[in-house]
């Protein structure tokens, strides 16, 4: 027999393929018998159910539930794609069998062939039919596996291509910065059509793996809010497939606006950009710039959004603060206190920037007054802006009004300019990550600034209060009396630690309280800061409570303003068990509130 495949004539042979099999004699036998027990698994554990639109609630196969809309994507797909998978094992099985009889002396390490041909009594098949089989074998793999190479880039898992390339290209830090608008240069605002998406915006749609991470994490789909970070991908995959050819002929004009066909109301103005379908994708998919960019293009060139973002903006535009209080208040907190002011003071080594909740709302005050007195211990030299300050800009910005956001934020930089701002220290979450991630980026675009004061703006620290407090006590410059122990329940900011990576400090500052907290992270959407909440996005913090909770800590501890306040907002929904908790702001004076709040336990 030959060692080549191919007879004198230079035809394949399939018989003379002895030569051929020395690395795909042991290999594929391990693969064909781990595939049907694993697909086995697959299926009772309900992963492969959920693919046709079931839901697994821990009962057996015949008991799944049916799943909501999200769950429900592509199911004739996964159907091809799981029938290949299954065709291509069993196929290479009958092959293999057929392949031991046939030529017994290549049969090498195929240990699956040898056992299956005995098992099945093969060897006792007359000579003409095995070799039919052979035939049959080789050909119908061969069909089913390039059948499914053929397939796949018709399919979702077209994402075994594009999802490499989309961590590649992934954007550094992109859930914590949105891209820049030049309001005075740009034609068009934000995410109106599908041309409008940047070429990464498309890559991220067909790198979606449609695994439903990201509608698992998200706080406003799990509280039964209509948004499915998954599904706007997915529509988005969509409309860019049903418009290829307008896209390609780059006729614009021609395409349909994205809102409100291929997204909802519910679906664009509850997300609270927390960042946790970002967080869970295992391709690092950017769904909070889609969302935020329609946003833009609803505000700026529709003027349609939701009924309450109507007194918000106002708000913003007239007094500078989500509530409409009047904008000479902002500093009546600081009454008795001696706080140095830079409009008298006219510099200072750190500016204390306070922010819209630490200037208005009660607990906020409190926390603001707590700072003052760190800010003093430390001997630290600082001033705040009082009545001069102004909101920050990042809640107008994610809701999609970027010129307001543009506004505030030119206003903020010359303040900051004026009084040769060159530390700015702010236990705001948000505050920290516009003004660390955001004000940089859009300094470039603001033409009331020469380049060397853009220069100078550019160069300001920004410090978060958690890294700040954590510093000094490393310093000894603070120093705290330990505590008596006990087990905390810490509750990372959306914007400290999922976006800007601030966990470790936190943490550190409760171990020297000898308090135990958990070393990962408790990252759940508290609510949404962005102050539309009531209507579109309530129900984050009732989902918050069992992370915070079910720990048997005895305080909870945030670094948050949103979630403070929330923690002690009585809600109907939390259910039946009481239970008692300390709350504590990490501003390194515990608040002595003690709250009841009711609990359900899941």
């Amino acid at each position: 027999m030959s060692n080549t495949p191919f007879d004198e004539s230079g035809r394949f042979v399939i018989e003379d393929y002895s030569s051929l099999r020395p690395f795909s004699s042991f290999l594929p036998g391990i693969a064909g018998l781990m595939g049907i027990p694993l697909w086995v698994f697959y299926v009772n554990r309900g992963q492969a159910i959920a693919s046709f639109g079931l839901e697994s609630k821990d009962k057996p196969v015949m008991e799944f539930q049916p799943a909501n809309k999200a769950y429900q994507t592509t199911p004739w797909d996964s159907a091809a794609i799981y029938f290949f998978l299954i065709a291509v094992t069993l196929s290479y099985m009958y092959f293999e069998v057929f392949a031991v009889v046939r030529h017994p002396e290549a049969a090498r390490l195929s240990f699956l062939g040898k056992y299956l041909a005995g098992a099945l009594a093969v060897p006792g098949l007359p000579e003409a039919n095995a070799a039919a089989h052979f035939r049959i074998s080789w050909w119908l793999h061969i069909l089913f596996v390039y059948g499914f190479i053929a397939y796949v880039p018709y399919s979702k898992y077209f994402h075994m291509f594009t999802g490499p390339l989309n961590l590649f290209f992934r954007g550094r830090g992109s859930s914590r910065r949105l891209p820049p608008v030049d309001i005075e240069k740009s034609e068009v605002f934000g995410i109106e059509k599908t041309a409008d998406f940047t070429w990464k915006d498309n890559l991220d749609a067909f790198a979606c793996m449609e695994c439903g991470r990201c509608q698992d994490a998200c706080p406003a789909s799990t509280s039964g809010k209509p948004l499915s970070p998954k599904m706007i991908l997915v529509n988005q995959e969509k409309r860019l497939l049903a418009e290829r050819r307008k896209l390609l002929e780059r006729r614009r004009d021609d395409l349909s606006p994205l809102f409100p066909e291929t997204y909802t109301d519910g679906e664009i103005w509850t997300c609270t950009t927390c960042g946790a379908c970002q967080h869970v994708c295992p391709v690092e998919i950017e769904h909070i710039r889609k969302i935020v960019g329609v946003r833009r293009s609803e505000v700026l060139m529709q003027g349609r959004f939701p009924q309450e973002l109507n007194a918000f903006f106002r708000n913003l535009e007239t007094n500078s603060n989500p509530w409409g209080l009047g904008f000479s208040k902002r500093a009546d907190w600081a009454a008795g206190l001696d706080v140095p002011v830079l409009s008298e003071k006219k510099s200072a080594d750190v500016l204390l920037w306070v922010g819209c909740a630490g200037s208005y709302d009660e607990q906020g005050i409190q926390v603001a007054k707590a700072m003052v007195t760190l800010l003093r211990k430390a001997g630290v030299d600082f001033g705040i802006l009082g009545t001069e300050e102004k909101c920050c800009g990042d809640s107008a910005r994610r809701l999609g009004q970027e010129y307001l956001y543009q506004t505030l934020a030119e206003e903020n930089l010359g303040l900051f300019l004026n009084y040769g701002v060159k530390k700015i220290i702010t236990f705001c979450p948000h505050g920290y990550n516009t003004f660390q991630n955001e004000y940089s980026q859009l300094l470039p675009l603001l033409a009331a600034f020469s380049g060397e004061d853009k220069e100078r703006l550019a160069r300001i620290e920004i410090i978060s209060h958690v890294s700040w407090v954590n510093g000094l006590l490393g310093q000894g410059r603070l120093k705290l009396k330990p505590g008596t122990g006990g087990r905390a329940a810490y509750h990372d900011p959306c914007y400290l630690g999922r976006h800007n990576g601030i966990i470790k400090e936190p943490r550190d500052i409760l171990s020297r309280l000898n308090a135990a907290a958990p070393a990962n992270e408790i990252v759940w959407c508290a609510g949404p800061g962005r102050t539309l909440q009531v209507r579109l996005a309530c129900g984050a913090m009732t989902l918050a409570w069992p992370q915070l909770t079910w720990s048997v800590a005895d305080t909870i501890v945030s670094a948050e303003l949103v979630t403070f306040v929330r923690v002690n907002e009585p809600s109907p929904q939390r259910g039946a068990v009481c239970v008692n908790a300390n709350v504590a702001f990490i501003a390194g004076v515990p608040l002595t509130s003690t709250v009841q709040s009711k609990l359900e336990r899941p």
